[in-house]
């Protein structure tokens, strides 16, 4: 039995195990005799020759294509080694037969008896094949993994660290070189880079590449089974070595790593090269130096030593190989080519001054011949002598020497040359000698000055024969003159006339000539003669010449006077008047003149001129009376009355008519006529001109929007408003004269047509405005839904107005529009519409504000906006902000349901009970108010499970997993159940051992801020590291203060939190806080993640006295100067209590019912008002207010839950609401409170804060290791600058410009987080504070921060491309790149990174403008190539703040409707706000600053970031938005308004006007000016 047994199992044996066949014994003993030792790679023996890496691939490559060649070839005999294998194969002899019964025998235990052998000998013949397979797969991974092993071995040579280039470079032969095995060649690119001809990423590639190929070279080889059957139904191919086993790959690494290592020390050489690479682009800088004039030789000499210089320390320093480990560097093209490029250089440069030289020489040859050729000309008058001398006397003094420098000039520079090796050409020395040759010119031009004389004596006798000769004529023209005193007969007047003109031409020409004689005269100095008896001539001439042109006037103008018709308009009595008036007054001269001087004849004549004069005068009333446009048919009868016969205007009669019916005799009755006929014409005119200029006024009408609709233009309305006043009280003047009887009628009616069009001017501009306004409301769909009564009505009203319109355009003329019948009735109607759609729709908006109530805080505009976003809940999200201080956003899933709240940090914090907008069916208010109760049921939520996990996490680890308000209110919670543990169980050992533990987990929190964290966890930790500075310090000062009981009073009164009962929800816990007596909820409104105030003992002053007036329900009022943390405490306390706190920035112009309508919010919504400047409101709307805040304080008191108040009779109020207060004292524009109003509120006096400490622990908050001393040198510098600088308005070292060294210290921080801190710190401060100072106090500055800092170098910036840019910007511009300007550029970029609002502030023409400008086209520019901030161009609005009233800037009221228009910085504020992307946005004012404006900005320029409007509403600033005020100075600015601005302080002498002349130059300048232009 056990025999069968035993025989069996050898069977079984011989069956399953085959290693040891005599198959398998041959096929080991094939591969060690033919295949062992084949190997896949090349590993070339140490110190053989290096090769390219091309060649070092096609290396491995062909061993790798042998090796597989040679292993292919020996599979066929490993094939037929199996196939001969004699015991397991089907072919086998009867053996294995037996063997195969017996094995089958052997298995048939507990199987059936019908098994049939040949299925066992097939399973003994797949074993067989498997097992081979097995066997062969082994050994041929065994030959693949030594070859690897090898190749690793072959790059272990290269694992010590290789020598640095610089002490490869000092070995010599001598030395033992460092093994290499590549070889790389140094050449160099088109753009003059010098880099290697291979690649070292493609080195790297091919060195590796060999490894991989060499571990799948085996992968395609078949068993030998697949050889000899012809059907496989398993594996075909052996089993190859795989790239992911763990050995393969460690070996792949190790390559990869010394290669790595090898490869950077090889590239590092490149380095050398950086001295001289400037050789290979320096053809463009020489041809700049060569155009360059102002270039002087020793800046030749220089540059071209540097040249020659950089070329021998490039041969000396850079061997042609650089024998680096693994790979030599072949640098000799390299070498060649600097050496090219350098001696080029050198040889453009001398061969430039040569050519120079040249181009001198040729000009100062002709400049020589030039000045020759002009003192050598012949003088042939004055003119021409005096310029020869004058030529003459420049060439001695003036241009010989300056010819004979620049001769002197060029020699040197051709001297420079010889210095410099220069071969110089034949034509380079033809040029000088020519030059040359004109050295001795002196002699010449003194010979010329002696010949001159000659010339002078003949032109001075010339000139005085000349003279002698004008002076007889002369004598001539007065002789002719004096005989008119002889001549007196009328008759010859003509002839008087001709010789006069006559003699007057005489005159002028005889003045020109002696103007030329005495010209003459000054110019060969001689003193010019006066020739006195032409102006006698022309004296003598002047009477007579007055008397015979007055005969010939009067004798024509009285035939005039007397012929022409009266009626024609040809004759004006007023001119008449005028011209008698004038020709007497003449006459009356000349006749006392002539009787003075003895010529009786020219007298007599005077006289009788006189007397006819005399006899017309005496007509001229009945000229004036008979001639006035105003006589009617009515004024000729009365006349005819007069004078007693019937008397008719006719065309023909003239006044010698009129004289011959004797109306001489009635002048004084036609004068009364005449002068009440005027009086009636002067109204009957007045009336037909108002109406001639009524004719051509049209009105212009505008498309508005795509309405389709029309309004009238306000240009339009403001002229025909102008004409209506001036005509309205011309007529009621008229309407007043007792002469207006004639025309009283017209006069009426005329008025009535004024009037009515006053009222249609009214209350078409009226209707226009309130359409304007209800227009885009209405024509939304889910408004109409909601208001089906005021959407009818105004749509009445919009058809009538669409039709008035449409009449109106169709006829613009004036007198046309407004007479059409029923106008008036018409918009007075659409008027009572419209006024019935507003109080529906003021009531409908109420109706929503008292459902939610934080719409209170919203204009209407924007609640509207809102309001009608009932379809898509989406797009509400640009309004939430302004309901949830805290929350930017909020995410929709795709079903609409709301189930995130995301912060503006971004943080998201899931809600607990999503919100599902489509199920409150497009109301809005309803949603909303569900999100308010999911957000604070989340906080709630959240801060619990905060706690719970507390316990059983490490605090870095704990505070890392929630979000930061959650992280910062359980800590306070934490750390107040842990001082009353440590006080209940210890006493005061207890707070020194906790004191310890926090201090340990400060430093654990500052620690991981120094690490790479993610954004939020960084804000989250910022703030955290304020509050928890603050409560160790507390505990340490307690410690210090020997409390040992948690109710001692110094521990009672801190911020404490606990977890309790809350009593209005008994059963239900919450968060509690306990200052004091005070007792205060939580109340979870979500703030953010965002920063929080450094609490300072001023500040914890100012909780405990907020706190203590919240719990007597009074309101607070902080007060003092800029800068000491009022707003920023009482938002802080608010953060603390998690209330949600609006702050508003008030004006002079608030009312009382904005304040009304913001107090109904505030008591609606439980929530707190801090309103920020709040005596700047006038002291009338003050006293109303007391009475509004004590209303809302007594109901809270009374524990009302609704209250009539401001006209709303059931207004929610919630116990939680309260308003603070915040003053600024004595300064200008402020009120006193009223003694009504300071009894509701409880007074903090704030002053200046503890700034070291504030800067320390935001220094810890940023990460900062020695925070304190730091922190002190930033108090130090600002102390020593307000002590040693100058006084300057705009200097401002208060908490503000401490906080913004510490914003920019934390940038910097986060930028280079390595660098000292000392550094990072000096660099803060002079980034902030540098650009503000004055050039006098800038030495002053480093000195202080210099003896602050001992030792401490700042690196320079690198504002490469910033700087290129602008300077690229500025010459497109014409203007010039001054460093001074360059460097005030980049100050304001430095600071508008730290301060979101900036002043520019310094003289006109000091180039704030233009730095603005050209620093908005470069930022855009580099933003959109992606090289300074990707994406975040500039966008910059542009207004002059007084260039227009103050209502207009932001906004107002309107005094009849109350209906709120934005103004103009409202408009762009809210475009700008509305951009959410990271685009810069500027908006800029550019005027003078005054308290009439700056003030309303106040919120806009502190941390508050918001702009207030009158209206109500908030408007947040956006991301990347800044205000920026470019004033002349800040003079008139507050301590308020300066400490809230970065300030950059431009200085335009420091420039000095050459760039601006050089801008004008480059401009281009016209070819000449015109008289227009010199004008």
């Amino acid at each position: 039995e056990w025999r069968h047994g035993l025989a069996a199992a050898r069977s079984s044996l011989l069956a399953c195990c085959v290693q040891n066949s005599t198959t398998a014994l041959r096929l080991k003993q094939f591969w060690l005799d033919h295949c062992a030792d084949v190997r896949f790679l090349s590993c070339p023996v140490k110190h053989a020759p290096p090769k390219d890496i091309l060649g070092f691939h096609a290396e491995q490559a062909t061993k790798l294509d042998a090796a597989i060649r040679a292993l292919t070839d020996a599979w066929q005999d490993v094939v037929r080694i199996v196939s001969e294998e004699p015991m397991y194969l089907s072919t086998s002899s009867t053996t294995t037969s037996d063997v195969l019964v017996g094995v089958s025998s052997a298995h048939q235990v507990g199987e059936s008896s019908g098994a049939h052998p040949g299925s066992s000998l097939a399973l003994m013949e797949s074993r067989f094949f498997e097992a081979t397979a097995a066997m062969l797969s082994q050994m041929a991974r065994e030959t693949v993994e030594q070859t690897l092993k090898e190749y690793v071995g072959l790059f272990e040579r290269f694992a010590e660290g290789p020598l640095h280039y610089e002490a490869v470079k000092a070995l010599t032969n001598q030395d033992t070189w460092q093994d290499e095995i590549l070889l790389n060649r140094l050449i160099v690119a088109q753009q003059s880079e010098i880099h290697f001809k291979q690649d070292l990423d493609l080195v790297m590639q091919r060195i590796l590449l060999p490894y991989k190929e060499c571990t799948t070279s085996l992968r395609e080889f078949r068993r030998p089974d697949a050889h000899l059957r012809d059907a496989l139904s398993g594996r075909a191919l052996l089993w190859e070595v795989r790239e992911d086993e763990d050995h393969i790959k460690q070996g792949y690494e190790r390559i990869e790593q010394i290669s790595k290592m090898n490869l950077y020390n090889v590239e590092q050489a490149l380095q050398l090269y950086e001295p001289f690479r400037f050789l290979l682009s320096e053809e463009d800088n020489v041809a700049a130096f060569l155009d360059d004039a102002s270039k002087t030789r020793e800046d030749y000499e220089a540059y071209i030593y540097r040249l020659r210089k950089a070329m021998d320390e490039c041969c000396e320093q850079c061997p042609p190989q650089i024998r680096t480990q693994m790979m030599r560097i072949d640098a000799a093209e390299v070498n060649r080519k600097l050496a090219q490029c350098g001696q080029e250089c050198v040889s453009k440069l001398l061969k430039g001054v040569a050519a120079r030289n040249q181009k001198r020489s040729a000009r100062l040859v002709k400049s020589f011949e030039y000045l020759h050729k002009r003192i050598m000309a012949t003088p042939q008058n004055e003119d021409q002598l005096v310029d020869l001398e004058n030529a003459v006397e420049a060439a001695a003094s003036i241009d010989f020497p300056k010819l004979l420098e620049e001769y002197e000039d060029i020699k040197a520079w051709i001297f420079l040359t010889f210095d410099l090796d220069h071969l110089l050409l034949e034509p380079d020395y033809e040029a000088i000698w020519a030059a040359s040759e004109w050295k001795s010119y002196a002699a010449t031009i003194a010979n010329r000055q002696d010949s001159l004389q000659a010339d002078r004596m003949r032109i001075e006798g010339s000139l005085t024969d000349r003279r002698g000769k004008f002076a007889d004529d002369v004598i001539g023209i007065v002789n002719e003159v004096s005989k008119f005193k002889d001549k007196g007969s009328v008759r010859l007047l003509g002839d008087y006339l001709d010789q006069i003109n006559d003699i007057k031409k005489k005159i002028e020409a005889y003045q020109s000539d002696m103007e030329d004689i005495n010209g003459k005269e000054v110019l060969v100095g001689w003193e010019a003669t006066e020739f006195e008896e032409l102006d006698k001539a022309r004296a003598l001439l002047d009477p007579y010449d007055k008397l015979w042109n007055l005969v010939s006037e009067q004798q024509k103008s009285e035939h005039k006077w007397k012929r022409t018709s009266l009626f024609s308009g040809e004759i004006k009595p007023e001119e008449v008047e005028t011209e008698v008036t004038a020709m007497w007054r003449l006459a009356f001269k000349l006749k006392a003149g002539f009787e003075q001087d003895g010529c009786s004849l020219p007298a007599s004549v005077a006289t009788k001129v006189k007397g006819e004069l005399d006899a017309f005068k005496e007509n001229v009333p009945l000229l004036h009376a008979l001639c006035n446009p105003g006589l009617r048919d009515r004024h000729w009868k009365e006349i005819s009355n007069v004078i007693g016969f019937v008397i008719e205007p006719e065309p023909n009669q003239n006044l010698q008519q009129m004289l011959n019916y004797d109306l001489v005799n009635y002048i004084a009755e036609i004068g009364e006529i005449s002068e009440s006929a005027a009086k009636e014409y002067q109204i009957e005119s007045g009336l037909q001109a108002q109406k001639k200029e009524w004719a051509p006024v049209s009105l212009e009408f505008k498309d508005w929007g795509d309405t389709g609709s029309y309004i009238v233009a306000g240009a339009s309305i403001d002229e025909i408003q102008t004409l209506l006043d001036d005509h309205v009280i011309k007529t009621q003047t008229m309407k007043g004269s007792p002469y207006a009887v004639q025309f009283q009628e017209s006069l009426e009616e005329w008025e009535n047509f004024l009037k009515t069009v006053q009222d249609i001017i009214d209350l078409w501009l009226k209707v226009q405005g309130v359409w304007l306004y209800l227009e885009p409301i209405f024509s939304s769909e889910d408004i109409m839904q909601q208001m089906p009564t005021e959407g009818r009505l105004f749509r009445d009203v919009d058809g009538a107005w669409r039709r008035i319109m449409e009449t109106c355009k169709a006829s613009p003329a004036s007198l046309t529009v407004f007479a059409q019948e029923g106008f008036l009735q018409d918009l007075e109607s659409a008027n009572e519409k419209l006024e019935t759609v507003q109080k529906g729709l003021n009531d409908y908006l109420e109706t929503k504000r008292l459902f939610f109530p934080r719409f209170f805080f919203l204009s209407n505009d924007n609640l509207l906006e809102i309001l009608s976003e009932t379809k898509d809940p989406r797009r509400v999200n640009a309004h939430v902000k302004k309901a949830f201080e805290g929350i930017q956003s909020l995410h929709f899933e795709d079903d609409l349901k709301i189930t995130k709240m995301i912060s503006p940090e971004k943080e998201p914090v899931p809600l607990t009970n999503p919100v599902d907008p489509v199920a409150a069916r497009g109301a809005v208010e309803v949603w909303l108010v569900q999100t308010e109760d999911a957000m604070i049921e989340s906080v709630r939520h959240v801060s619990f499970q905060s706690r719970d996990d507390y316990p059983t996490k490490a605090f870095v680890d704990w505070v890392q997993n929630w979000p930061g308000q959650v992280v910062i209110g359980i800590f306070n919670l934490f750390w107040t159940a842990e001082v009353n543990q440590g006080l209940e169980l210890s006493g005061n050992a207890g707070l020194a051992d906790y004191a310890t533990q926090l201090e340990g987990t400060l430093v654990d929190i500052v620690a991981l801020v120094r690490t790479e964290i993610p954004q939020l966890v960084r804000c989250t930790l910022e703030a955290l590291i304020v509050i928890f500075v603050h409560n160790k310090d507390t505990i340490v000062e307690l410690r210090d203060k020997g409390v040992s009981k948690k109710d001692d009073f110094e521990w009672l009164v801190q911020l404490r939190y606990f977890i309790e009962e809350n009593p209005e929800k008994p059963g239900v816990e919450d968060v509690f806080v306990r200052i004091t007596n005070s007792f205060l909820g939580y109340a979870y409104e979500y703030i953010g993640n965002c920063n929080r105030l450094v609490v300072t003992p001023l500040t914890d002053r100012c909780y405990r006295t907020c706190c203590g007036a919240l719990h007597l329900l009074y309101g607070a009022a902080p007060e003092g100067p800029a800068g000491t943390g009022k707003t920023e405490t009482v938002k802080d306390l608010a953060k603390a209590l998690a209330r949600f706190c609006v702050v508003f920035n008030c004006s002079d112009e608030l009312d009382v019912s904005a304040m009304a309508k913001f107090f109904k919010g505030l008591a609606a919504s439980g929530g707190w008002a801090c309103f920020d400047e709040f005596n700047r409101i006038d002291a009338e709307v003050l006293s109303v207010i007391a009475q509004q805040i004590l209303q809302i304080q007594t109901a809270i008191k009374a524990r009302l839950h609704v209250f009539e108040f401001e006209g709303t009779a059931q207004l929610p109020i919630k116990w939680t609401c309260n308003c603070f207060i915040t003053m600024n004292p004595g300064y200008a524009g402020r009120a006193e409170l009223p003694d009504n109003l300071k009894a509701l509120f409880r007074t903090v006096a704030m002053m200046v804060p503890d700034y070291a400490m504030i800067a320390e622990i935001k220094l810890y908050s940023y990460g900062y290791s020695i925070a304190r001393s730091l922190a002190q040198k930033i108090v130090t510098t600002y102390k020593l600058c307000s002590e040693q600088l100058s006084s300057q308005k705009h200097y401002d070292y208060g908490m503000r410009a401490v906080f913004s060294v510490l914003v920019a210290a934390g940038n910097l921080k986060r930028k280079y987080p390595v660098e000292s801190e000392e550094v990072l710190m000096l660099r803060s401060i002079c980034d902030v504070n540098l650009a503000k100072f004055l050039a006098f106090d800038v030495p002053l500055f480093k000195g202080i921060t210099s003896d602050l800092f001992p030792g401490v170098v700042l690196p320079t910036p690198d504002f490469g491309a910033l700087t290129s840019k602008l300077e690229e910007y500025l010459r497109l511009e014409h203007c010039q790149p001054h460093p001074y300007f360059i460097e005030k550029i980049i100050q304001f970029y430095e600071c508008h990174t730290v301060r979101h609002s900036v002043m520019l502030v310094g003289m006109p023409f000091s180039g704030k403008t233009t730095a603005l400008r050209t620093l908005q086209s470069t930022l855009s520019d580099l933003a959109q190539a992606g090289v300074m901030h990707p994406g975040c161009i500039v966008h910059m609005a542009r207004l002059n703040p007084k260039s227009i009233p103050a209502t207009c800037l932001y906004g107002s009221f309107d005094e009849v409707s109350h209906e709120w228009a934005d103004g103009i910085v409202a408009v762009l504020f809210r475009d700008f706000g509305r951009n959410q992307t990271e685009e810069r946005k500027w908006l800029v004012f550019d005027g003078p600053i005054d308290a009439v404006w700056i003030e309303n900005m106040n919120t806009v320029m502190d941390e508050n970031k918001k702009l207030c409007l009158n209206s109500g509403e908030i408007i947040a600033m956006s991301a990347n938005m800044r205000t920026i005020m470019e004033p002349q100075d800040v003079a008139e600015a507050s301590p308020a308004t300066i400490s809230r601005n970065g300030m950059v302080y431009f200085e335009p002498h420091l420039m000095g006007v050459d760039p601006l002349i050089d801008r004008l130059l480059g401009a281009g300048l016209p070819d000449t000016f015109d008289d227009v232009s010199i004008d």
